[in-house]
């Protein structure tokens, strides 16, 4: 369900695999109303199907300013998210809960760029904070105005901020 906490035990897994790490909209460890959300939806999907959530689901990775803005986009991320089998859905929302990659995150040696959507109520701003403050070697950047998929809602702004962060390479490499 969420890439970012994927690529997080990826790097602490397997530390060689990457020279530098973005993660946008993650953190390590969701709080107790954080974890109590998931397993409400987990328990709704169950019960009642995708369609008892997806509002609540969409709600969380679009600012209502952004849906208004974007009826053809919501539209499609929300068909998309219905024709998502709802034991994936259920199962990520589970593990999602029980997830604690704090004590972990020490672990992660190599520059971290941590970004955040200022409004976003998946992963708020202040999972990316206590994110950023465990990794050895991180940076945040809270990006304006939008919530927890920045990459569709300010593209050029999200790839300005990852832009920032890479090594520049030589026209000659």
């Amino acid at each position: 369900m969420d890439g970012g906490f994927v690529a997080l035990q990826l790097a602490i897994r397997h530390p060689q695999i990457a020279a530098r790490l973005v993660l946008a909209d993650c953190g390590a460890a969701f709080s107790q109303a954080g974890r109590e959300a998931f397993r409400n939806m987990a328990a709704a999907a169950r019960a009642k199907g995708l369609g008892a959530i997806t509002e609540v689901a969409m709600r969380r990775l679009f600012a209502p300013e952004f849906q208004a803005q974007h009826p053809e986009l919501m539209r499609d991320r929300r068909e998309a998210f219905l024709r998502t089998d709802t034991k994936v859905i259920v199962a990520a929302c589970e593990a999602l809960a029980g997830l604690d990659l704090r004590p972990q995150l020490s672990q992660v040696k190599i520059p971290v760029l941590v970004l955040v959507g200022e409004h976003d109520e998946a992963t708020p701003p202040a999972m990316s904070r206590e994110l950023a403050a465990g990794l050895p070697n991180a940076r945040l950047k809270i990006i304006p105005g939008c919530a927890h998929v920045p990459q569709l809602q300010a593209p050029r702004l999200f790839l300005d901020s990852i832009g920032d962060f890479m090594p520049q390479r030589s026209a000659a490499s």
